[in-house]
């Protein structure tokens, strides 16, 4: 459900801050890259105030609106935490490094939100409705990204890097804790029997409702993300020989 930023792999290793936090390694060199931005994900994740990059862990999402069939959800002044314990795996690029490919594994508990809901609609055969705080604890999630990777030279002969576009698929691979306070307006009985739902069909529901909340992630992660590629070079990225 919760992302992100698997995607920031490519702004680990350039400018002032790279000679710390990343080793260049050979483009074809998947082993070396991969553990350069795992040792890499934890301190960019804290954020870059001199190149105006803000803290992606926790990361502030202020409305994020969720319209699926029989179901309408607006979360507000949500807090998301867990991104800096994934874990990249099985990287692939294409041979000239416009394509990549990357898998984010999420452990057990790591990622985690809390804000303001409001609901209403149907979830399975029940009716729900309700609006207050909310809280949300993740199992075990696999992510598979792949984006474009737009390439521009620059005055100085160098090769500066852009993310463009996305896709994703989200996995939730354990068991998932939804605790939504106020259901019904306080209505236990009511609310119990959406709580058993949601306890029985949580890889469903996951399913069902957590492209959004990638989608708006990725789009604010994309503009920091860039902010920072702007003073990366791909020549300081990948040593050539």
């Amino acid at each position: 459900m919760f992302l992100f930023f698997p995607l920031t792999f490519l702004c680990f290793g350039t400018g002032a801050f790279s000679k710390s936090l990343f080793t260049p390694c050979k483009l074809t060199d998947l082993p070396c890259i991969e553990n350069s931005l795992n040792t890499a994900i934890p301190q960019i994740f804290g954020g870059i105030p001199e190149l105006g990059i803000e803290s992606c862990d926790p990361y502030f999402n202020k409305n994020i609106q969720i319209n699926v069939p029989n179901l309408k959800v607006q979360l507000f002044n949500n807090t998301i935490m867990g991104y800096k314990t994934g874990k990249l795996s099985n990287l692939r690029f294409n041979s000239d490094l416009t394509n990549l490919s990357v898998d984010i594994n999420y452990p057990e508990g790591e990622l985690k939100a809390t804000g303001q809901y409001d609901m209403k609609g149907r979830i399975g055969t029940l009716p729900i409705e309700g609006n207050g705080d909310y809280e949300y604890i993740a199992g075990q999630f696999l992510l598979n990204l792949e984006c474009e990777i737009e390439k521009v030279k620059r005055n100085d002969g160098k090769t500066q890097m852009i993310l463009k576009n996305y896709k994703f698929v989200a996995k939730p691979l354990t068991k998932i804790i939804y605790n939504f306070k106020n259901l019904f307006n306080g209505r236990e009985d009511l609310a119990e029997a959406v709580r058993k739902f949601a306890r029985e069909n949580w890889k469903a529901i996951a399913e069902l409702v957590q492209d959004p909340i990638w989608d708006a992630s990725f789009t604010e992660m994309f503009k920091n993300i860039n902010k920072y590629l702007k003073n990366v070079t791909l020549e300081e990225v990948f040593i050539n020989n």
